[in-house]
């Protein structure tokens, strides 16, 4: 990972352009050996903020919603179906359905964190979240 000298937002070693517009093209090369290359990275001067609308809530909330039901039929699915068929091979197959819920909504935990983040990192239309250290 590498991050960019604009927006410090990290970008993979492949990438040729930051989301910001930077050209990773214009970096001169590294050196060679164990020096390391500090570079000083100052904030944007005026972030442009936007005012938070009803249109965009619904933008970032739809985000969360397809994804948390597209991804959380899958993992509920798969989780429910191992659970089921574990506690049923087990000889208690009046369990299967209680387990096998048990275990969908135990993985939706993690699932629901990890589509948080990336529908924060993910770069909209009109505008992206981003993080801003208060004064």
């Amino acid at each position: 990972m590498k991050a960019c000298p604009r927006c410090n937002t990290k970008c993979l070693n492949s990438a040729v352009n930051c989301e910001c517009g930077y050209s990773f093209h214009d970096d001169p090369p590294e050196p060679s050996g164990n020096v390391s290359v500090h570079r000083e990275v100052a904030p944007p001067v005026n972030p442009a903020y936007l005012e938070i609308t009803w249109d965009r809530v619904l933008v970032l909330w739809w985000g969360l919603v397809w994804r948390g039901t597209i991804f959380g039929v899958a993992v509920g699915a798969v989780l429910g179906f191992c659970g089921g068929f574990l506690v049923g091979f087990a000889g208690h197959p009046e369990l299967g359905a209680a387990v096998g819920m048990l275990l969908g909504w135990l993985g939706s935990i993690p699932l629901s964190i990890v589509i948080l983040r990336i529908v924060l990192c993910k770069k909209f239309s009109e505008f992206s979240v981003r993080l801003v250290r208060n004064p």
